[in-house]
């Protein structure tokens, strides 16, 4: 946890090399899958994820902690980082971000444009207000970051594309019915860990009923028509893109369904929000006053008889990992919620990681108009086909 000997990476454009987003292009890896399958000598129809699913975003700790995340940040970097937020808070994907010195200069100096700290523009209050609930609290990046609803709006208009497309070569796919939903409810709602006392003593660290380990993902499978038809991939010895004697188009149903929504734009969160994100998340963490924080909560941590650095490390604890929650664990969270609220964590976590991603907006707002702009077509398009369905 101690301040990093290097500055925060750039975000770097699409193929441009490096600067991998650390949310994960499902449409992409989902496509890949159903390639794989379909070059298989011997395919065996094994289930895929669902296709056509918009990026659906993972914020900076969960996308470290997904399991089989299909993609993240260079590993050098996912390595950095999951020695500071493995599995951290169980929470969860542009152009290039300039005046990431002034970020990393507000992360590890306190210094501000206006030339007063960070640490002196957000003074901790005398009085310890409560804990704020996940409602209260949005980050300036949350604007220009798809929500779990659009997220779902995008999902529901691909799949009307992908059905459509899929009628031109006499083929359907049924839709696997919907399962629990799981994970967080929202965006900030495990952010900065447990806030919810009623919540941890009943649950500790683990999810309740939305707990993604205990509700398995149905996933649908495809024939070899199918598998053709949407990734526009031919198998062994074929030599013509045709399914039932159709051609198949350029990347199959799955780009032509991204295409129409998204143009040549990527679906789903720009990378210039998602690295944003993570990247402010963690420059958070080397912040003076959010530092200052943990050292007053890993202190009345101790006087409750626990030793943690910080509420990351007390998640992450490996006691903690199991399919259900224990005792010791709720104790363990209990004291984590209490101790947040005694020092003010959440608020002196928050208002400097806000601090951190408008000035790093302000350096870059064409990049963020843009972005927002690109989120607000797709949604538009998106309802226009579900409505037209």
């Amino acid at each position: 946890m101690g301040t990093p000997s290097h500055g925060v990476a750039s975000v770097r454009r699409p193929g441009s090399g490096g600067g991998a987003t650390c949310a994960a292009t499902l449409i992409d890896h989902d496509r890949a899958q159903v390639s794989r399958q379909y070059r298989d000598p011997a395919p065996a129809i094994r289930p895929i994820r669902d296709p056509m699913r918009p990026t659906r975003y993972l914020p900076p700790a969960r996308c470290i902690q997904a399991e089989g995340s299909p993609a993240g940040p260079p590993s050098s970097e996912r390595k950095r980082t999951q020695d500071e937020m493995r599995k951290s808070f169980n929470r969860p994907s542009g152009a290039r971000l300039v005046g990431l010195t002034g970020l990393m200069c507000l992360a590890l100096n306190g210094c501000s444009s206006a030339g007063q700290s960070v640490g002196e523009a957000v003074q901790t209050p005398q009085a310890t207000p409560a804990l704020p609930t996940a409602a209260e609290l949005h980050l300036p990046v949350e604007t220009y970051l798809f929500s779990d609803a659009d997220s779902v709006k995008l999902a529901r208009a691909g799949a009307v594309l992908r059905r459509k497309c899929l009628q031109r070569f006499g083929l359907d796919q049924a839709t696997p019915p919907a399962g629990q939903s799981t994970g967080p409810r929202t965006f900030m709602e495990r952010r900065y860990g447990v806030t919810d006392l009623a919540e941890v003593t009943a649950n500790g660290y683990h999810l309740g009923d939305r707990d993604p380990r205990t509700h398995p993902v149905v996933k649908p499978t495809f024939s070899a028509e199918q598998q053709k038809a949407l990734t526009g991939q031919t198998g062994p010895g074929d030599t013509e893109l045709r399914v039932n004697g159709v051609p198949v188009p350029p990347g199959g149903c799955y780009d032509e369904a991204k295409k129409e929504l998204a143009g040549t734009e990527k679906l789903g969160s720009s990378e210039v929000a998602q690295q944003a994100d993570f990247q402010t998340f963690k420059a958070s963490l080397s912040a003076p006053q959010v530092k200052r924080a943990f050292d007053a909560w890993s202190s009345c941590m101790k006087g409750k008889g626990y030793s943690y650095p910080n509420p990351l490390d007390a998640i992450s604890d490996r006691r903690f990992q199991g399919d259900s929650p224990t005792q010791p664990e709720r104790d363990v969270a209990t004291a984590d919620v209490v101790c947040k609220q005694q020092v003010n964590l959440v608020h002196t976590w928050f208002a400097a990681e806000t601090t951190l991603q408008n000035e790093l907006i302000a350096r870059q707002q064409a990049d963020f108009t843009a972005a927002l702009k690109a989120k607000t077509e797709q949604l538009a398009k998106a309802e226009v086909v579900l409505r037209d369905q």
